[in-house]
């Protein structure tokens, strides 16, 4: 594949992002948990186009870093580290009193196969990349010692 066709395809793939975002988001959010569960009680696959933006997300994604430059990308994740770092911890606790606490509650009063209010089904999907942004801001600070982070991170995944 030579250079010109790799940036077509580059370009394309970060043209379609914004719209294979929001299909994914709705299905993702709004749409997946009104379906019929499977055996397995997760919701049966979507429409195809809903299944289509579902395969396209990550390409779109790599097209977009790619047309806007690893480097600037990468001091982008730096600088909004810090803040979502912040929203961590908090966002941490209310999801482990949710899970522990309410949401048995909430399942015996509802019924089990009820889904997760939408404000905490984008909780559970945005905490994992608060997470990740506690490991780059922990990684990219001077005064951390590499070995101290992964200390860190192997006890955090024990606890878990």
């Amino acid at each position: 594949m030579n250079s010109s066709t790799f940036q077509m395809l580059v370009m394309i793939l970060a043209g379609l992002a914004v719209p294979v975002v929001v299909v994914w988001a709705y299905d993702k959010w709004v749409a997946a948990p009104k379906r019929p569960k499977n055996e397995q009680g997760e919701p049966i696959p979507g429409p195809g186009y809903a299944q289509l933006a579902d395969w396209l997300l990550l390409p779109c994604i790599f097209g977009v870093v790619l047309s806007i430059g690893v480097a600037p990308v990468f001091d982008w994740l730096k600088q909004i580290a810090e803040p979502l770092s912040w929203l961590a911890p908090p966002i941490g606790l209310w999801l482990l009193i949710d899970s522990w606490l309410l949401a048995p509650r909430r399942k015996v009063a509802n019924g089990v196969n009820t889904p997760d209010p939408a404000l905490l089904r984008i909780a559970y999907f945005i905490l994992p990349v608060l997470v990740v942004a506690v490991i780059i801001r922990m990684i990219s600070a001077d005064s951390l010692d590499f070995s101290l982070v992964l200390l860190l991170l192997s006890i955090a995944t024990g606890v878990v």
